[in-house]
């Protein structure tokens, strides 16, 4: 095992005492659906704030935000960082209706603003979106990072499957599903949100140890500033800019001869040669250069697919189905390798400047897929939906005391939302510069490889709880709110007289359910291109319908139930086709790589497309009544702020003011 048996120790430890946590604080919520799917609604406002964050805070993140900030760099920190955003306008803007309305679930909200068609649908993509979302992607990421530090052998049973499915993915997957289906199948809302609270603190403490200590070994190497950690950034781009060249002009050579060995009837010499150069790039870790600009042209795809082939399979012959040709790509590849050399020598300039600067610490690009203006037409569409509309994240909310504990909540939540990029996304940077030989092309091994690199033995137990923490929080989160949809918004709706123990009993079996769908989807996480870039892509598919009701709803007393359900159809149509012929996992992306728009600005004009038959459709279709809107809708948007005088320093208004403010710094931090 690549781990010591006393972190194997604490890891079990954790595992046993938080679902006894769970089971203990599970024992009087079962009696009424009020207790058990919010928790009673007694949630303080730090309770609230835990939670969110807890929720929000998966092993995606841990594990996606360090490998993004590996391989892109500090930009994917504005993913968290434009979260508090969004947490204000929950606070501020949606919480108070939430909470005055005293639903039980979102689409129960939906309801009343528009209808209950809009409700039924909207619990459908709700239940969606925890399924292949939250729950999925989760537990993938969480199975991947343990089978890297405890690997497990294989027995010979299971070697029919493997071909299909690792073994120690299997494993971790299974127990932490067992686990945490337990106690949250059990104890509801008021387990989930108190060991939520536990995980939290466990989750931070395990990411600023590794920050912590990451540091330090910059440190011992003579890095101790962030001008430094710059140039040492800086030296590192220009090395791997030198390799990939020499990595494209030996794959031009390679290339070349093979069309005329296929001509003379040598293809199994162009076999060969194709799997040596296979081999070449593997030990140079070059592969996806090569590989993305043999894919530039979309119309030939073939020579780079027998490529991917032999990467994949040491056994491949994919030049015996048919002729392939490659001189086609043999001009792309050293004209691709002429612009790394001047990119070389760009960084090689900037390196040895009086002051250097790398992209890898920056947060605002100026180009590529993250663009500044890229990120903020595309991150309020996804960040509306899962911040502010979305059952797995606003059920805490919803089980909030009072409404200044549901407004406060957020915005406190939003705070906690600085660290991730301190204590997520920077790591990732760290590593860059210590281990990049070490990860590879592999970003998603990131925080792994720190693990064992920079911790002591029992701290790396500690750790490994943490990132346990943070998926089981993230699972039993969306677990519950899958069962408060179902119990409430379908069976609840279509039998109104069912008891209230019969609707716990159904949230039970649906906690199970969900999660066994949820544990085969999560076996799929190989083939989603990067984890943290997955999830998003999914989100992105997912978000604009869902985002376009919930924003114009409660702003615009003209929109009519009609627009809400012709929006929530086409929009989920259109982002299904979209997921479809774009996402890694299906192997087309057509969108991203043919036509050039990065998943950004595809939730992006999928918004705006909604939009249009929102608007449309409403103006198309008689006015709602007055008086239900009232209850549900804005009278301007600025009524959200000037509707009560502000109550003290603590008063949310002013909380959210002090919010930006650290916001605008941060910024100006890794800008």
């Amino acid at each position: 095992m690549a781990i010591h048996w006393i972190d194997l120790a604490i890891i079990a430890v954790y595992l046993l005492g938080i679902t006894g946590v769970g089971l203990w604080f599970s024992r009087h919520q079962r009696g009424s659906s009020t207790g058990y799917f919010l928790a009673s609604r007694s949630l303080s406002w730090v309770t609230v704030g835990l939670a969110l964050f807890a929720t929000n805070i998966s092993t995606v993140h841990l594990i996606g935000l360090a490998g993004a900030g590996f391989s892109e760099g500090m930009v994917f920190g504005n993913f968290e960082w434009l979260a508090p955003f969004l947490l204000i306008l929950l606070g501020l803007v949606f919480a108070p209706f939430y909470f005055r309305s005293k639903v039980a679930t979102l689409p129960e909200y939906l309801e009343g603003r528009y209808g209950p068609n809009s409700r039924t649908l909207l619990a459908f993509m709700a239940v969606v979106a925890a399924l292949f979302i939250h729950i999925g992607v989760t537990l993938y990421a969480g199975a991947k990072v343990m089978k890297e530090i405890v690997p497990i052998d294989s027995p010979d049973w299971w070697q029919p499957l493997a071909a299909y499915l690792d073994f120690n993915i299997a494993v971790s997957i299974s127990i932490v599903s067992l686990l945490t289906i337990i106690y949250t199948a059990l104890g509801g809302l008021k387990a989930v949100v108190v060991t939520e609270s536990i995980q939290t603190v466990l989750l931070l403490v395990g990411a600023a140890a590794v920050t912590i200590f990451g540091v330090i070994h910059l440190a011992n190497q003579g890095t101790t500033s962030l001008g430094q950690l710059h140039r040492d950034c800086v030296q590192q781009q220009a090395a791997d800019a030198g390799i990939a060249a020499e990595s494209l002009r030996r794959a031009a050579a390679a290339l070349e001869p093979l069309d005329r060995l296929q001509a003379e009837g040598r293809v199994d010499e162009a076999d060969v040669a194709l799997h040596k150069l296979a081999t070449q790039l593997k030990a140079s870790q070059t592969t996806a250069v090569v590989l993305e600009t043999l894919g530039r042209d979309s119309a030939k795809p073939d020579a780079r697919d027998a490529l991917a082939l032999c990467l994949k399979d040491d056994k491949a012959a994919p030049l015996q189905s048919g002729k392939i040709d490659f001189a086609v790509h043999v001009a792309s590849l050293r004209k691709t390798a002429d612009e790394q050399m001047v990119h070389q020598r760009e960084l090689d300039r900037n390196a040895r400047s009086d002051r250097p600067y790398s992209t890898k610490l920056s947060m605002i690009r100026t180009e590529g897929n993250y663009t500044w203006w890229i990120m903020l037409l595309g991150y309020p569409v996804i960040g509306i939906w899962y911040w502010c509309a979305d059952q797995t994240i606003v059920q805490r909310v919803l089980g909030a005391r009072s409404e200044r504990d549901a407004q406060t909540g957020p915005i406190f939540a939003g705070f906690i939302k600085v660290l991730p990029v301190f204590l997520m996304v920077f790591p990732g940077a760290i590593a860059y510069v210590l281990f990049r030989r070490e990860i590879g092309e592999d970003a998603d091994s990131t925080l792994s490889v720190m693990i064992l690199k920079l911790l002591p033995q029992g701290l790396q137990g500690l750790v490994l709880a943490g990132l346990l923490a943070a998926m089981m929080s993230t699972v039993a989160g969306a677990l519950n709110s899958a069962a408060t949809l179902v119990s409430i918004d379908i069976v609840k709706r279509l039998r109104p007289a069912t008891a209230d123990r019969t609707l716990v009993r159904i949230g039970q079996v649906t906690a199970v359910g969900v999660m066994i769908a949820a544990v085969a989807w999560s076996t799929q996480g190989e083939r989603f291109g990067g984890i943290f870039k997955g999830i998003n892509q999914m989100i992105s598919a997912l978000s604009p319908p869902i985002t376009t009701v919930f924003i114009w709803g409660i702003f615009w007393r003209r929109g009519t139930s009609a627009a809400s359900l012709a929006t929530l159809i086409v929009g989920f149509l259109l982002g299904a086709i979209v997921f479809v012929i774009d996402f890694p996992a299906f192997g087309m992306q057509i969108v991203t790589k043919q036509w050039g728009i990065p998943f950004m600005l595809q939730a992006w004009w999928l918004f705006v497309a909604c939009s249009v038959v929102f608007v449309v459709v409403s103006l198309l279709t008689p006015p709602p009544d007055p008086c239900r809107v009232e209850r549900y809708c804005w009278k301007s948007p600025l009524a959200a702020i000037t509707e009560k005088r502000i109550s003290g320093v603590l008063d949310p208004r002013v909380l959210a003011v002090v919010l930006v403010a650290v916001m605008i710094a941060c910024y100006c931090l890794f800008a």
